[in-house]
This record gives C-alpha cells, structure tokens and sequence, in this order.
C-alpha cells in the first residue's frame, strides 16, 4: 500500500495479541511464534516457520538490525532495547488507528522457560 493511500485510509487489526510488557529470553520469545502449546517437533525450532522469516524481513529493521539476522540477533537487540522501547517502536511503525485485541491468547506464564 502507498504511503498516500495509507495516510487517508484508517488501519485496523481486527485480531492482534496484546503486547508483551517485559523483555522475554530466547525460549519465550520462540514459544509465542504459535497459539500452540506443543514445542517445535525434534531437529527444528519455531525459527524454521513462515512467521520467523517474515519477523526476521520485516521487524529486525524496526530494530535497527539488517533483515533476515540471525534468531538470536534478533532476541539479543529486543532484550537490549527493552519491552517498552520494543512496543514504541512496533505499535508506531505500524501506523494502526485501532487494534482488536484477542485476550483468550496463552498467557506468558505458559512459556517454556
């Protein structure tokens, strides 16, 4: 979508989780790539799914990072910048004037670590 268009047209997720409050380890961090609470099966991680490469193209350089970093890059700068600094930077580079919040998604506490 055009900037032009963009800028007259409001953006609305209609089925967003909320934003994680808190710096997450590399294990957590994987765990919320699925609704599912199953591990990734034997020999691969949540990193070898669809989903991390599209994190990897489009929200490293939010970060600052280079697309396509590394997994542990990527959970190294978000723990460096902290949760709060991470969400600024996500929630206004997004450009959304509304989110729709799924609140039934697993809670932190479910992570692996």
């Amino acid at each position: 979508m055009s900037a032009e268009v963009r800028a007259e047209v409001s953006l609305i997720d209609h089925h967003c989780h909320g934003v994680v409050p808190i710096s997450l380890s590399a294990a957590s961090f994987e765990g919320l790539m699925s609704e599912s609470f199953a591990r990734a099966p034997s020999g691969t991680s949540h990193w070898d799914k669809p989903i991390a490469l599209a994190i990897r193209r489009w929200c490293a350089p939010v970060l600052d990072l280079s697309p396509f970093c590394s997994p542990q890059a990527y959970v190294e700068r978000r723990g460096d910048l902290g949760a709060e600094e991470v969400n600024r930077r996500f929630l206004g580079a997004a450009g959304l004037e509304m989110l729709l919040v799924d609140s039934g998604n697993k809670p932190l506490n479910c992570s692996d670590d």
